[in-house]
């Protein structure tokens, strides 16, 4: 099934036509990399990806880029509409957390 073009969860709206992120009446402005990266995450809330999975399903099979891409860009989308939406769990990957 093709994911929803939008996604209000855990007050934030992800809109994918447009590529924006509203937090509460706040726009959020992130990269495309950054952007795609949240919107995957929060379309499969609570649920682990590990960098490998991610690199994939973001960045392509195709294209090479170091597994630490991930952790930078995590952290930045972190930064911009903050620390509690994507939880790292240790060892093994990261989730967006709806709580």
């Amino acid at each position: 099934a093709e994911p929803e073009s939008q996604i209000e969860i855990a007050g934030l709206h992800i809109n994918r036509k447009n590529y924006t992120v509203t937090k509460g009446d706040k726009a959020v402005v992130l990269p495309k990399k950054e952007f795609e990266l949240l919107f995957f995450l929060a379309n499969h809330p609570n649920k682990v990806f590990n960098r490998e999975e991610l690199l994939q399903k973001i960045w392509g099979a195709d294209i090479y880029v170091l597994e630490r891409t991930v952790d930078v860009h995590i952290r930045k989308v972190r930064e911009k509409v903050g620390e509690n939406y994507i939880k790292t769990l240790k060892g093994v990957g990261y989730m967006f957390t709806d709580e």
